[in-house]
């Protein structure tokens, strides 16, 4: 569990069950982090195989983050957990 120890990794996490972001939209949905506290979460959960990186080649660059699939259906198993945190968000 220390691999989803840092301030942001869980709510990073939970804003991409099911989706695809860029990093502006993470941004927005994790309005706390700062620009470069975000950078280096997403950088971890990516070198720690949660998170996987798509990189679109054009001018200027996209990328999108998402789940990788082990974490996809990791998540599908624990849905009830999902719509605590949901709910806890929205209070």
């Amino acid at each position: 569990m220390t691999v989803l120890g840092g301030k942001y990794k869980v709510l990073i996490c939970f804003r991409l069950v099911g989706r695809m972001l860029r990093y502006s939209e993470l941004a927005c949905r994790v309005p706390r982090a700062s620009p470069k506290m975000l950078s280096q979460q997403l950088k971890e959960l990516e070198a720690d195989d949660i998170m996987h990186l798509e990189m679109y080649p054009q001018v200027p660059p996209k990328v999108k983050y998402s789940l990788t699939r082990t974490r996809r259906e990791a998540c599908a198993d624990n849905s009830g957990h999902v719509e605590v945190g949901r709910g806890a968000l929205r209070q």
